[in-house]
């Protein structure tokens, strides 16, 4: 946030801020890598069901910071606020089962529960 408040302040007019959402990639620690390794050492895992978002592959932002930055060089992006997130959404839960279908894992090792849960 501070961040962002800082590039709205100092430029106010050619300033861009993009906000991104559940990022995940090969090469960095994300829920997905997280739920494979977890998955690797339990028998099942209880995972979020009621909250949502839009997990976003790393690569897919670093195509779209490209792209934007090409249309804000060539005058046709213009400054402020983007979102750099992936088409749809699911849940923590949605995730974990879907990371866990594509690693060739049981997806109904997965449980959901309430963010509540203690």
């Amino acid at each position: 946030m501070a961040g962002e408040r800082a590039v709205a302040e100092l430029l106010p007019h050619t300033g861009y801020i993009v906000r991104t959402a559940w990022l995940y990639g090969e090469h960095c620690r994300n829920f997905a890598a997280t739920t494979r390794e977890l998955t690797a050492r339990r028998e099942n895992l209880d995972v979020v069901a009621d909250q949502h978002g839009q997990p976003t592959w790393s690569r897919a932002l670093a195509r779209q910071l490209v792209a934007l930055g090409r249309a804000a060089l060539a005058g046709r992006a213009p400054a402020g606020v983007h979102h750099g997130t992936a088409v749809g959404g699911t849940t923590w839960y949605g995730l974990a089962r879907e990371t866990l279908r594509l690693s060739g894992f049981g997806p109904g090792r997965i449980r959901p529960v309430g963010s509540g849960k203690k």
